[in-house]
């Protein structure tokens, strides 16, 4: 009965299922010529390549799915906007080539948070995955992502429309992570004074909350080099484990002036 449960669903525009076993998709779903928005939350998926036929979708989750690729026929969905691949513990081929010509996209959600007391901590198993398939995305509003190597991230990519963002390199956050509720967050671990220049430079300086953790290399004053980004909508700044730091700001070698004016 599943498999043709669509055909009488034509006009269907929305379709949710949460925590439900679809291996395979029901052969009807080629019936929802009309459907804007599909989610296939935490749900057991197998063979998902009819869903780009799906040619009207705007909007797709796939968080805490199984899946273990995105199938290249996801490409035919010129007019999707919102792509959602959040704990897909089971991605293992690089979604990359993919995403990259998907370039309505709005929104692109492809972050992990791992769960204390299970090991050290539970990543993708993409952890050498490129992102220079952002560079496509120009026209993103909002990002979630994670790369465990400041290298991985595209050089000279500016996201001018881009208003909601959480980033993290080096290390994932975790469940239970005490940061503010700001919308525009980054956390940078393990990094150099050469990674705010070839980094994520664009995004630090309209990030309004930045952590710093195992900095390497500021062994004075953090404020100048932070300044040297132009972070000047700074709400919150969490540093940790910052051993060769010996001050934030110096005012003995400056004139007086406002200093990070937001936070």
């Amino acid at each position: 009965m599943l498999s043709n449960m669509f055909e009488m669903m034509k006009m269907l525009t929305v379709l949710s299922f949460f925590e439900v076993t679809l291996d395979p998709l029901p052969p009807s779903f080629e019936h929802l010529k009309l459907l804007r928005t599909l989610d296939l939350i935490s749900c057991r998926l197998g063979d998902i390549c009819v869903i780009g036929e799906l040619r009207t979708l705007r909007s797709l989750k796939l968080s805490g799915s199984t899946i273990s690729e995105l199938p290249i026929e996801f490409e035919k969905i010129h007019k999707l906007i919102f792509l959602d691949l959040t704990a897909c513990l089971n991605l293992t081929i690089d979604p990359s080539r993919v995403i990259q010509g998907m370039t309505q996209l709005e929104g692109l959600h492809m972050y992990k948070y791992y769960e204390k007391g299970v090991g050290d901590h539970r990543m993708y198993k993409l952890r050498e995955a490129s992102l220079e398939h952002l560079r496509f995305c120009c026209q993103l509003v909002t990002l979630q992502v994670h790369t465990p190597d400041i290298k991985l991230w595209p050089k000279g990519v500016v996201f001018s429309k881009l208003r909601r963002f959480k980033i993290s390199v080096g290390r994932l956050f975790a469940y239970s992570e005490p940061y503010a509720c700001s919308s525009k967050i980054i956390l940078l671990r393990d990094f150099t004074r050469s990674s705010l220049e070839d980094g994520p430079i664009g995004l630090l300086k309209i990030a309004e909350e930045i952590i710093l953790e195992n900095e390497k290399g500021f062994q004075n004053d953090l404020y100048r080099n932070l300044d040297r980004a132009h972070v000047h909508n700074l709400k919150y700044l969490v540093i940790r484990k910052l051993e060769e730091i010996q001050y934030v700001v110096d005012t003995t070698e400056m004139d007086p002036c406002v200093v990070f004016p937001l936070l």
